[in-house]
């Protein structure tokens, strides 16, 4: 066995993978969404695919330090000679190449076109995929228990209990995760809330904006906490602020000079 050979297949390899998974990573939804509705591609969920990610990484990085080892003499051979046969236009070239890379990597950061138009096409990706699999009512909410999430929800514990064993699901009591007892019947925890949330008479806002609100529509939110659309967008007009219900919450603040806790509180003052 060779073990150049074997290095450099080692790297085609990891590298395809690598580009594999980071396309993948770059539709996934975002995690509190993938973790809530249990989303998964080709049996596998947003966590192992981040796992397969960075070791994939690793291994690249591993073959391509090994390849570059093997192959070091015949590297610096063909670099003296191109700096020898070329001079000068090596370091323009080699001056080139340091630009281009720190011209992407601050057009990224400032978000400036065209580098913002892969960034702008993830954020639209991530945002129909939440739009589609469903919101948590707050984050990380799959990792509440089931008492302190029909707490936070406003559910009756001892009625969300009744009601998932009726619909033959397998739960002791309220100290399960929500996404313990979705694994232990498998489901997901949004599932769960589905079969809970006929039991809730409550509606409207918690008192603090939870986590993940600013990338919600007004038509997200009033559907999540069985609020009327119309009447949200009365109340806004109320106070000049125009919109058709599709604008992100943190974006609609920002267009019309508001804090996000001011918008806030006029959602609030919409409740019945």
């Amino acid at each position: 066995m060779k073990l150049r050979r074997l290095v450099s297949l080692l790297l085609f390899f990891s590298f395809l993978l690598l580009v594999l998974t980071s396309l993948i990573l770059y539709v996934t939804p975002q995690g509190r969404v993938a973790f809530w509705a249990d989303w998964r591609l080709w049996g596998l969920d947003k966590e192992q695919w981040g796992y397969l990610h960075i070791n994939l990484g690793l291994l690249f990085l591993l073959a391509g330090g090994l390849h570059t080892l093997y192959n070091w003499r015949p590297i610096m051979s063909y670099m003296g000679r191109t700096a020898a046969r070329v001079g000068k236009k090596s370091l323009r070239e080699l001056f080139l190449a340091a630009v281009i890379c720190l011209v992407f990597a601050l057009g990224t950061l400032f978000k400036l076109p065209p580098f913002s138009v892969p960034l702008a096409l993830n954020a639209k990706i991530k945002d129909r995929a939440a739009l589609t699999l469903g919101i948590p009512p707050y984050g990380h909410a799959e990792l509440s228990s089931l008492a302190e999430f029909t707490q936070r929800t406003r559910l009756d514990l001892e009625q969300a209990l009744e009601s998932l064993r009726k619909a033959g699901l397998v739960v002791t009591d309220g100290k399960q995760t929500m996404i313990a007892l979705a694994q232990a019947n498998q489901t997901s925890p949004q599932k769960i809330f589905q079969l809970m949330r006929p039991l809730s008479k409550a509606s409207g806002l918690p008192e603090f904006p939870p986590p993940g609100f600013g990338r919600m529509t007004l038509v997200e939110i009033a559907e999540v906490y069985k609020l009327s659309l119309p009447t949200l967008l009365q109340r806004l007009k109320a106070v000049a602020i125009e919109s058709d219900g599709q604008q992100k919450f943190m974006e609609l603040a920002q267009s019309n000079n508001r804090s996000p806790a001011e918008l806030y509180q006029l959602l609030r003052k919409t409740e019945p």
